[in-house]
């Protein structure tokens, strides 16, 4: 998988300035009791990144007296060495969806925005044959698919398969998976992009997938967020 935005601070700046993982933790926060069920949890996550995600997991399950145990799977190695900074106590794994192969069944598998990378159905079959259950996080239509249909020449489509979390909830019913959909509104703070400063700059790269835009490439996609 070739992705390298997420090999330096580009994924870092968005996830700086997008309060989407605080709308995530709300609603876990007021559905905790349908996604943990009992006192002890076993968790999955595919592409778990620098640990953004996992954290809100982990401090609801403590504030609820919850025994957990946790693998995160990533295929950059620069995150997982974010992850570990944190100091948790849990399993890292390097791979994907392809690569990696759990030795044991868990309790719930996260999938936070890790299928944009990947065959959709094949990997929602390998999770839901290691999980029980599952909490899927995906794109809407707005946001970064907006920037890919402004510019569609700039985007790294080798990267990235773009998709909607539409395109999730047919692979659900394509499998027959039950699920239950929530829509929630999140913001990223676009100011460093019409700045064009290096946080800008990271976001952009990373909203294009690319790591080798040119000057005049960063100052078109800037106008477009002014």
């Amino acid at each position: 998988m070739k992705a390298d935005v997420y090999e330096d601070k580009r994924y870092l700046s968005w996830l700086e300035h997008a309060n989407e993982r605080d709308y995530l933790e709300r609603f876990l926060r007021s559905s905790v009791d349908v996604w943990c069920p009992s006192k002890t949890l076993s968790m999955l996550e595919w592409g778990c990144g620098p640990g953004a995600a996992a954290l809100r997991f982990f401090k609801i399950l403590r504030e609820n007296d919850v025994s957990f145990d946790y693998t995160g799977v990533e295929p950059f190695d620069a995150q997982l060495e974010e992850f570990r900074k944190i100091g948790e106590d849990v399993t890292l794994v390097q791979g994907d969806f392809e690569t990696f192969t759990p030795s044991k069944a868990y309790d719930l598998a996260l999938v936070i925005h890790s299928l944009y990378y990947t065959n959709m159905v094949e990997a929602l079959e390998k999770t839901f044959e290691y999980a029980d259950r599952a909490i899927i996080v995906h794109h809407g239509v707005n946001g970064i698919n907006s920037v890919h249909e402004e510019f569609p020449d700039l985007v790294n489509r080798m990267s990235n398969r773009v998709s909607t979390y539409q395109d999730v909830l047919r692979s659900l019913e394509g499998l027959g998976r039950n699920y239950e959909f929530v829509e929630l509104q999140t913001q990223v703070d676009i100011r460093p992009c019409k700045e064009l400063n290096q946080e800008g700059r990271n976001m952009i790269s990373f909203f294009l997938e690319r790591t080798n835009l040119n000057e005049e490439e960063f100052v078109r996609v800037s106008e477009y967020f002014q």
